[in-house]
C-alpha cells in the first residue's frame, strides 16, 4: 500500500471526438512522487469495462480509443506502486460523452412511384423509420432522388436521359416525403440517410422504383396536319405524321382514322375522337348515306412514315402484329362492355424496379411481367387474364398514402396475345380506298401506349380541318361571299352619301327661305 493513503488523483477531461476521449489527472506530491510507479485506469459504460496501465514517469494524459459515438463513459484512476504491488484509492469518477458519429441506415425504407390521373403528373412517395443505430441524435434526414430514362426520341433513336438529382432535407420528427411533378416512365433511385449533430451524413439506404408510363403530352398530339393534292387526276389527302417522342411511354401503334361527314355536317357536330363509336369499315362508310369513321392506315412505332397519302387505295402495314394487339376504338361488330375492377388493399403493394434495355428491339414492346404497382418491395402473383385497355381520359379518386384504394377504374379487355393477326384483320379491317368527291372528310390519329400492369393507354389527336377531295370549290364559295360582302358595304356607303346630299339640299333650301324673309342677299360665301 502506498505510504500516503491520502493521495487520490483528480481526473479532468482533455479532449473528445466521436470515438475517443482523452483524460488527465493530477500529479502526486514531491514526497510521494518516488513511490508512484504507474497508474491503473478504468473506463466503463453500461455494458463494457476496459482497463489500462499508464507509466508514472510519463505525462498524466491517456487517450481511450475505439469508443462508441454518442455514448457516456465513466473514468477513474488509481496510483500504484511496484514495491507493494498494490494501488491506492480510486479517484472520483469523471463522466465523458463522445461526439455524435455517423448514423446507421434508416429502417423500412419504401417507395411508391405512381401517376395521378387528376393532376396528370407523376410522383414518388418515400417513407422510412429511424435508424437502428443512430450513433447520436438525428437532426434531419437527407433524401436524394435520381432518375434515368431510356426511350425513343422524335428521330426514332434510342435516347438515354439522366434527370437532375433532387435533394430534400426532412426534419427528424418526419419520416416521409414526396417528390411531385416528376417525369413519367422513369427509373428512380432514392437514397435516404440520417444526419446527426456532427453534420455527417450517415449510411444510406437505397431503394428503386419506376414511374408508370402515360400518354404523350397534348401538345405533341397537335402536330398532325393534312392538305389535299391532285395526283394523276385523283384527289388525295396528304397527311404529315411526325413521330411523337416516347418519353412518357413506349408507343405500340399509330392509327389514322378517316371520317366521312354527312351532308351539311361539320366537325363541331362530331363527338370527341375518343368517344367515336362504333368504327366501321371503308365499305360500310361509303355504301351508306350517313357518315362514319374507318381505319385508313396504321403503323408500328418502328415503321412510322413521316407523311402518308390517304385515298390512294393502298394501306401500309396491314398485317402489323403489334398493332393487331393494341386496339383502342373498336369496330361495331365487336363492341365491348366496360367493366369495373375495384381493388382494395390495406398496405402499399411494392415491386422490384424495372429498367428499359438500351436497344430498340428490347424495349419496344416491353415484355409482359407479373402484375406490379411500380413500388419497391413486393411482387404480386401473375395473372392469366389478357391485356386490358384503360381510357387515358378517365379519372379516379385520389389514392391515399400509404393505403391503396382504387375506385372502379373502367377498363376494356382486348384480344389475348395468342390471337392471330389474320383474325384481328378480319375484325378490324384497314383499307385506304378512293375518296368520295361529293362529301367532306375529316380525321384523327389514335396513339396506343404500353401502360402498366398489362394495360394499354390510348391517346387521340384533335380532328383535322374538314376538306373535300376535289377542286377548290370552297375557295370559289368564299370568294363569292367576300364579293357579296363588298357589294353590301358599297351599297351602304352610297346610301349614306345620298342621305348626306339630301340633307344638304334641304338645309340649303331652308337657309334661302329664311334669308328672303329677312331681306338678306344670299351669296356663295354667306350661304356656307
Amino acid at each position: 500500500m502506498i505510504s500516503d493513503p491520502d493521495f487520490v488523483p483528480e481526473i479532468s477531461l482533455k479532449g473528445v471526438t466521436l470515438n475517443s476521449i482523452t483524460i488527465g489527472w493530477s500529479n502526486p506530491s514531491e514526497e510521494m512522487r518516488d513511490h508512484v510507479h504507474y497508474y491503473m485506469l478504468i473506463v466503463q459504460d453500461n455494458t463494457t469495462t476496459k482497463e489500462a496501465i499508464h507509466p508514472g514517469g510519463a505525462m498524466n494524459l491517456y487517450l481511450f480509443q475505439d469508443l462508441l459515438s454518442a455514448t457516456t463513459y465513466r473514468f477513474k484512476v488509481a496510483a500504484c506502486s511496484y514495491y507493494t504491488k498494490q494501488c491506492g484509492r480510486w479517484s472520483k469518477e469523471a463522466n465523458g460523452t463522445t461526439m455524435d458519429g455517423k448514423s446507421g441506415p434508416p429502417q423500412n425504407v419504401s417507395l411508391v412511384c405512381r401517376f395521378d390521373n387528376i393532376s396528370r403528373t407523376s410522383f414518388v412517395y418515400v417513407t422510412w423509420t429511424p435508424p437502428l443505430h443512430p450513433n447520436g441524435q438525428i437532426m434531419d434526414y437527407n433524401v436524394i432522388l435520381e432518375g434515368v430514362a431510356t426511350f425513343k426520341n422524335e428521330s426514332g433513336l434510342v435516347q438515354n436521359v439522366t434527370e437532375i438529382p433532387q435533394v430534400k432535407r426532412v426534419k427528424a420528427k418526419s419520416h416521409s416525403t414526396r417528390f411531385d411533378i416528376i417525369p413519367a416512365n422513369t427509373n428512380y433511385t432514392v437514397r435516404v440517410s440520417g444526419v446527426t449533430r456532427g453534420k455527417i451524413p450517415g449510411d444510406e439506404k437505397i431503394r428503386h422504383c419506376r414511374t408508370p408510363p402515360t400518354i404523350p403530352d397534348k401538345s405533341k398530339l397537335a402536330h398532325f396536319f393534312w392538305s389535299k393534292v391532285e395526283e394523276q387526276g385523283r384527289w388525295l389527302f396528304k397527311l404529315l405524321l411526325p413521330r411523337i417522342t416516347e418519353r412518357n411511354g413506349p408507343i405500340c401503334c399509330y392509327r389514322v382514322f378517316l371520317v366521312k361527314l354527312e351532308p351539311q355536317q361539320s366537325v363541331a357536330d362530331l363527338p370527341t375522337p375518343e368517344e367515336f363509336f362504333p368504327i366501321s369499315s371503308y365499305e360500310e362508310v361509303h355504301h351508306s348515306k350517313k357518315g362514319g369513321a374507318y381505319v385508313a392506315e396504321m403503323f408500328e412505332s418502328s415503321t412510322l412514315m413521316s407523311e402518308v397519302f390517304l385515298g390512294d387505295g393502298h394501306s401500309q402495314n396491314v398485317n402489323s402484329t403489334a398493332c393487331s394487339h393494341c386496339v383502342g376504338l373498336r369496330p361495331k361488330e365487336h363492341s365491348i362492355k366496360s367493366t369495373a375492377v375495384p381493388v382494395t388493399t390495406n398496405q402499399i403493394p411494392t415491386a422490384p424496379s424495372t429498367s428499359l434495355s438500351g436497344t430498340p428491339e428490347n424495349i419496344f414492346p416491353p415484355s409482359i411481367s407479373p402484375s406490379v404497382d411500380y413500388i419497391s418491395g413486393i411482387t404480386f402473383e401473375s395473372s392469366p387474364e389478357p391485356i386490358r385497355i384503360r381510357r387515358a381520359e378517365s379519372t379516379s379518386a385520389p389514392v391515399p398514402i400509404p393505403a391503396l384504394i382504387i375506385h372502379n377504374i373502367p377498363v376494356v379487355s382486348v384480344p389475348p396475345l395468342h390471337a392471330t393477326t389474320e383474325s384481328m384483320a378480319e375484325q378490324f379491317p384497314v383499307f385506304d380506298g378512293q375518296l368520295d368527291m361529293s362529301n367532306n372528310y375529316t380525321g384523327f390519329v389514335e396513339v396506343i401506349v404500353y401502360g402498366p400492369e398489362q394495360t394499354l393507354l390510348p391517346a387521340y389527336s384533335g380532328y383535322f380541318v374538314a376538306l373535300n377531295p376535289g377542286p377548290q370549290v370552297f375557295h370559289a364559295a368564299e370568294q363569292s361571299q367576300v364579293l357579296a360582302l363588298v357589294l353590301q358595304v358599297l351599297c351602304a356607303l352610297i346610301l349614306i352619301v345620298l342621305v348626306l346630299l339630301l340633307s344638304l339640299c334641304l338645309l340649303q333650301r331652308y337657309t334661302k327661305q329664311v334669308a328672303e324673309a329677312q331681306g338678306v342677299e344670299m351669296t356663295l360665301t354667306n350661304s356656307f
